[in-house]
């Protein structure tokens, strides 16, 4: 639809920081999905405790360009937490080569305990986990609002701030916010993640006409444009 640019500041913890990297990077989104899709095969296949971060690790270091930091550089904010004297977030965007970024989000996805059997990863000489245990959906600090996207179903999520886009921002959804997150675990069947990716592309597009920003990006002729996109995509639409 034209409304993310390539210039567009972007922040996420856990898996939004992948997102963020993987848009900066350039990388094509049949790309990233194969990845994705190729990413929980293997951990259906041989387990995900203990050994995810090994699975992700080799994911990024084939999927990421070598001057993946150059071009994150102040577009990409990547939250991570850092464990003492006292848990706190930081949102990192600054980068020295590309095996920094690749550390940088691994650490943001450190689920303690799962991510690789340890409670916390060392990075950058200091102890961390989990950026989305301190910042759950941050915002660049570059920008005077944002917004803020989340595939939790945000009725069922305690925030203390609004959520702009999740599966039940515009329609009713089928799976609850328990159940989704034990698909951080453990990977859903492939055809649930089908319908999770056609869903994204439904609730981007409800959100932007309802805000005004498909008008503003290229008018009705950007919802159609990705309307027909979609309905060209390799991957079914299993549920409307």
């Amino acid at each position: 639809m034209g409304i993310l640019k390539g210039d567009t500041p972007l922040a996420g913890a856990s898996a939004g920081s992948l997102l963020a990297a993987c848009h900066h990077c350039q990388l094509e989104t049949s790309v990233v999905t194969d990845a994705c899709l190729a990413l929980a095969d293997n951990c259906r296949q041989g387990g995900t405790r203990g050994r995810l971060g090994r699975v992700l690790k080799d994911c990024l270091e084939e999927l990421l360009p070598e001057d993946c930091h150059e071009r994150l550089r102040g577009k990409a904010f990547i939250s991570v937490t850092r464990a003492f004297p006292v848990a706190r977030n930081e949102l990192l965007s600054e980068f020295k080569n590309k095996d920094d970024v690749i550390e940088a989000l691994m650490t943001s996805c450190h689920i303690p305990l799962w991510f690789d059997n340890s409670l916390m990863t060392r990075f950058r000489g200091a102890l961390h986990y989990d950026g989305g245990l301190t910042n759950f959906i941050p915002l660049p600090p570059t920008v005077p609002v944002g917004i803020r996207v989340c595939c939790l179903p945000a009725g069922q999520l305690n925030t203390v701030y609004p959520i702009d886009i999740t599966p039940d921002s515009y329609e009713d959804w089928p799976y609850s916010a328990s159940e989704m997150l034990s698909w951080a675990f453990e990977p859903a069947d492939k055809e649930v993640l089908y319908e999770l990716i056609a869903k994204g592309r439904k609730d981007a597009r409800a959100w932007a006409l309802q805000t005004g920003a498909a008008e503003a990006a290229g008018g009705e002729t950007a919802v159609r444009r990705a309307k027909g996109d979609m309905d060209r995509e390799r991957y079914p639409v299993l549920k409307q």
